[in-house]
């Protein structure tokens, strides 16, 4: 459940939150209608107690529990 992904998503979007949908994780973002999807945004999910962490983690999104699982979201920078 750690680590990085990229999501497409239109340049002007706006990373809203994470939360959980039933039993996954979701990112929430306000997205202008009509807007060509045109940029890959990078996402680092970290585990409470996870000692190798990118050395920037940017902007942090939310936290979100999972059962027993605990993870922190971050945006990492462009």
């Amino acid at each position: 459940m750690t680590g990085a992904c990229t999501v497409e998503m239109p340049r002007d979007s706006h990373v809203l939150s994470v939360g959980v949908q039933g039993r996954y994780i979701m990112v929430w973002a306000s997205v202008p209608v009509d807007a060509p999807v045109d940029v890959k945004r990078q996402f680092f999910l970290a585990g409470t107690g996870l000692n190798e962490l990118p050395k920037d983690l940017g902007r942090f999104v939310g936290t979100v529990q999972v059962d027993w699982f605990v993870g922190h979201l971050f945006e990492l920078p462009a």
